[in-house]
């Protein structure tokens, strides 16, 4: 659900949008924490960060969130 809304936008200015009235809604907090990447997964992503455009959708969304948290 929470990778549907995001892939294909800037992931930060969604964040913000959601965030309009300063407060996340508590169930929205959950569900990104769910989708948040390990450190070994965060390392991985960086580590071949020049190919991003080859990840796929759901590698793309790790990326996107990791830079987040």
């Amino acid at each position: 659900m929470v990778g549907q809304v995001f892939v294909g936008f800037h992931l930060g200015r969604v964040l913000l949008n959601m965030d309009a009235d300063g407060l996340l809604a508590p169930d929205m907090v959950e569900q990104l924490l769910k989708f948040t990447p390990s450190p070994e997964e965060k390392a991985m992503l960086e580590e071949h960060s020049e190919d991003i455009a080859s990840y796929t959708r759901a590698d793309r969304f790790l990326f996107e969130i990791s830079k987040y948290v």
